[in-house]
This record gives C-alpha cells, structure tokens and sequence, in this order.
C-alpha cells in the first residue's frame, strides 16, 4: 500500500474514534497549552466542552499536565475512546490528568488522545 494511502487509512480511523473533538469544534480561546506543547485546544461552538488533544502520550510519569484549562467542583474529565475512568486533580500549578491506571490496551485511540472537558470555568 503507497504511503500516502497508509496515512489517510490512519486518520480515518483515528477520526472515527476522535472525531469529535475536530468536526463542529472551532480553536479555544487558547489553541495550545503554555507548559505542555503538545496539548492543542478545540472547543465545541456554545464553548460548554473543551478537548485537549495530546500529541505524545506521556511515557515516563503518565501524567499530562494542563495550565490553561480552569476547574470547577464539577468538572468531569474523559479520554475519547477509553470507556474507565480518569484521574486528575487540580493543583496550584495547573491541572494534572493521571493516566496510569489506564491500560493503554483499552485505548481505542493510535497517534494523539482527546481529552474532553466539561463544566469548567
């Protein structure tokens, strides 16, 4: 198979799990994140969910850290195509997402992960 073809086939399928944190979104008010560079921002057109779109899946700590986003008591985190639970908390310095209680065997997601966010500030 050409490359060029490869590489449709895999952002067709990483679209399928992931597409909507791209179609109907429009950038944040921040498009990336100031600490972590490889956090890009989307946001649905009523702003009420936010996706973080994580480029490199973090290896050493398996913790992504976020400073632009603000939370609230009610502030729900999940990973697009992953069906547990995610934990974070929110520290002085920023919000951190914890992922290693994920099996990444139970990501249905190759290549970058979205993170949707609701309820925050």
């Amino acid at each position: 198979m050409p490359i060029f073809e490869e590489r449709l086939r895999q952002l067709g399928s990483w679209l399928k799990v992931n597409g909507e944190s791209i179609y109907s979104t429009r950038p944040w008010k921040y498009q990336n994140d100031t600490t972590n560079s490889n956090v890009w921002y989307t946001a649905n057109k009523d702003n009420t969910v936010v996706y973080a779109i994580l480029l490199k899946y973090p290896e050493d700590t398996l913790k992504v850290k976020l400073t632009a986003p603000k939370t609230t008591s009610s502030t729900k985190i999940n990973l697009i195509g992953y069906n547990g639970d995610i934990q974070w908390v929110d520290s002085s310095d920023g919000l951190v997402i914890d992922l290693s209680s994920v099996n990444p065997v139970e990501i249905h997601s190759e290549w970058a992960w979205s993170f949707k966010l609701t309820n925050l500030e």
